[in-house]
């Protein structure tokens, strides 16, 4: 009884930790996200905002009002910017991503061989795993067993 007990506890203690160790990484990855995100809007919109001061302290002028514009532009781009960098850091879609770049590179690959029997070597591609035992069918594993039992 007490042997299970520990059992229990070392267990429990294992998925508290193992908890514990998602959490912190969830938070990193929150808070990685969050600063990408804070400093891409003020790289976008610090530069507008500092000319826009300039033009009010100095006046306007040409350089300015045409510096102003390319700012201005880079400002509104970060509408676009933002979306995409909160989807392009989410773990889901960037698996998601992979894979389908994957299937699309082994398609090219198995539609388009290289000429002259030249192998490409694609680090997008996993190589297949050999070795493999082929799976047996409830029918032959139990014949198997069955033999066995009967040698015995």
């Amino acid at each position: 009884m007490g042997v299970q007990a520990s059992v229990s506890v070392i267990i429990a203690l294992r998925r508290a930790v193992k908890r514990h160790r998602d959490r912190r990484e969830r938070q990193k990855r929150v808070f990685r996200m969050s600063v990408i995100i804070i400093s891409t809007f003020l790289g976008c919109w610090a530069p507008i905002s500092v000319v826009n001061l300039l033009i009010l302290c100095l006046g306007p002028s040409d350089s300015l009002v045409t510096v102003r514009i390319c700012f201005l532009a880079l400002a509104y781009g970060s509408t676009v910017f933002h979306p995409l960098l909160y989807a392009f850091t989410r773990q889901k879609l960037r698996k998601v991503l992979k894979s389908k770049v994957r299937k699309r590179v082994v398609s090219l690959l198995q539609v388009d061989p290289a000429p002259s029997g030249t192998v490409i070597h694609n680090s997008w591609v996993e190589p297949r795993k050999g070795g493999r035992r082929p799976r047996l069918e409830c029918s032959d594993a139990t014949d198997r067993c069955l033999t066995e039992a009967v040698r015995e």
